[in-house]
């Protein structure tokens, strides 16, 4: 089958909204209705969870179902745009695709560790009360390809994505900051020096606190190469606070 795999989406639900002009719906990607998806007559659904019994209803009405839940490992990421490439009839693009990110996660992983970047700490910040990740997410497992460590690995919380105290955060000292927040309120990189103690971290006097977009580090596809080409470039700017 030639062609891309995108021209066969006839409808996505309210959540998927990339890349522009994909054919978003009223479906909710929270609580799947079945009867409002058979109306758009798919021949296959894919889906992150099985929501309330989706994929036996589905497959009960005749419609295939691909689930491809996040992936909690970089291997299975690939592993999941080949898959959704052989679901759709394009074995070989979603083959090729899974190779490239891949090849640009390892490229970038290159160039930071030449630079010498290891030792280094990060804070990664998903809303203004300090909730973050662990190096044992899907997300910390690609920080640490580039020599950093989370600084809610010591925290001894048991929890993955831990909720830390803001006097944590300070006394934990991270070389970078990733505010993946900066929607919420008046949370930006300019004013989060104003937080108490904030002013005198690392991060913050070096000018290494960043903006991510929330939908590229959080939406593990093909836009994995960006948000490790961001992680590669700050490595190598930081690469001599790793030796201290």
């Amino acid at each position: 089958m030639g062609g891309r795999a995108g021209d066969q989406v006839t409808a996505v639900d309210d959540q998927s909204d990339y890349p522009r002009g994909v054919p978003t719906t009223k479906l909710s990607g929270f609580q799947p209705n079945v009867e409002a998806i058979l109306g758009y007559s798919p021949d296959l659904v894919v889906a992150a969870d099985d929501t309330d019994g989706l994929v036996s209803d589905l497959r009960k009405a005749g419609v295939p179902v691909l689930l491809l839940p996040a992936p909690k490992t970089l291997p299975e990421a690939w592993s999941q745009m080949e898959r959704l490439g052989a679901a759709t009839g394009h074995v070989a693009e979603g083959a090729a695709l899974a190779a490239h990110v891949k090849q640009s996660v390892d490229d970038a992983a290159a160039k930071a560790a030449r630079a010498g970047a290891r030792g280094l700490t990060y804070f990664h910040e998903l809303d203004p009360s300090l909730y973050t990740v662990t190096g044992k997410t899907f997300i910390g497992q690609l920080y640490r390809r580039f020599g950093f460590t989370s600084i809610a690995d010591a925290s001894a919380s048991g929890d993955d994505y831990p909720r830390l105290s803001p006097e944590y955060v300070v006394s934990a000292d991270p070389d970078l900051v990733v505010l993946t927040d900066t929607g919420y309120g008046d949370v930006s990189v300019r004013n989060v020096g104003d937080r108490p103690g904030w002013a005198d971290m690392s991060a913050v006097r070096g000018g290494h606190v960043i903006e991510v977009d929330p939908d590229i580090s959080s939406r593990w596809g093909p836009r994995l190469a960006d948000f490790a080409d961001l992680l590669a470039r700050q490595a190598q700017s930081l690469a001599p606070a790793a030796a201290r």
